[in-house]
């Protein structure tokens, strides 16, 4: 029997850094909202986050159906479904995109904001 391989470090390595995000965003909306400054950016990331959430499961899954951490010679012949493996790349490249640009959108109204309003120790 082959041993479970690099596949619980890779499923740690998925869901770890989602854990840390979702947590830092949490407390950012919770003290957004607590400062009663909710604003559009929030509202991005949120939604940034919200994505992740199904990328997390997407990668999981790909890591999964591709047997991904596991050696060449402990994976059974025919065991990799290529169709089905290429299907959840596909999303997960589908995916990505509008998180990275949700992120990016969010960090540049946030920029914009702090660049246009007066600061308060400027003469």
């Amino acid at each position: 029997m082959a041993d479970t391989g690099l596949q619980p470090l890779n499923i740690f390595l998925i869901v770890f850094p989602f854990i840390l995000s979702f947590a830092v965003v949490l407390v950012r909306i919770w003290r957004r909202v607590a400062a009663h400054q909710f604003a559009i950016e929030d509202w991005l990331i949120v939604i940034a986050e919200v994505l992740l959430v199904a990328l997390t499961a997407c990668i999981w899954k790909i890591v999964l159906v591709s047997y991904s951490g596991y050696h060449a010679s402990d994976i059974p012949k025919g065991a990799i479904n290529v169709p089905e493996m290429l299907k959840w790349r596909f999303i997960n490249n589908v995916m990505y995109n509008p998180i990275l640009g949700l992120a990016k959108i969010s960090f540049c109204t946030r920029v914009e904001h702090e660049r246009v309003a007066p600061s308060p120790c400027r003469p």
